[in-house]
């Protein structure tokens, strides 16, 4: 098996990193799986994760896979029937009605209605965390949605970098 995603993550000291896919999940690679000695992997590369029981190898996409990718995606929608991806990841804007948010479960439900993933929603201890991703060809963006005592903060990341 195979897919094309993109480094969102990525600790040069340690030589390990998460890979997202295009449809939310995430992998956990290090540079033993690289095999791509043309380039070394950075934040925001897209790659081609090859998988098997026993093997995993990660390198720099080519274009044509990259195409073929999209292709499959596309057909995938086609035969689920469901709306088309965005192709900008951009972070939604801040507009009046989502400062109208009041709870964690409208945020979720407001990036979610924005093409969002939702990775997880847990409770320790009083804080709640939900985390959503969004890959869309080439950029990735992620929300850490926290909420304590009624106090919502939202952290929003595009391709590895905090945005406001």
């Amino acid at each position: 098996m195979f897919f094309i995603g993109m480094i969102y993550q990525f600790n040069s000291d340690q030589g390990t990193g998460l890979i997202m896919s295009s449809d939310g999940e995430t992998k956990e690679f290090s540079v033993d799986n690289w095999t791509d000695e043309s380039q070394t992997p950075y934040i925001g590369l897209q790659v081609l994760y090859e998988y098997t029981d026993n093997t995993t190898k990660i390198r720099v996409a080519t274009e044509s896979e990259k195409s073929e990718d999209k292709l499959r995606q596309q057909r995938q929608r086609e035969a689920a029937n469901t709306q088309p991806v965005v192709e900008s990841p951009t972070m939604p804007s801040d507009n009046k009605s989502h400062d109208a948010i009041k709870s964690v479960d409208e945020q979720i439900q407001f990036y979610k209605d924005e093409g969002f993933n939702l990775i997880n929603d847990i409770d320790e201890n009083g804080l709640r965390k939900a985390r959503l991703r969004r890959y869309v060809m080439g950029e990735f963006a992620e929300v850490l949605i926290e909420c304590k005592d009624n106090d919502i903060t939202v952290t929003k990341t595009l391709n590895g970098q905090k945005v406001d």
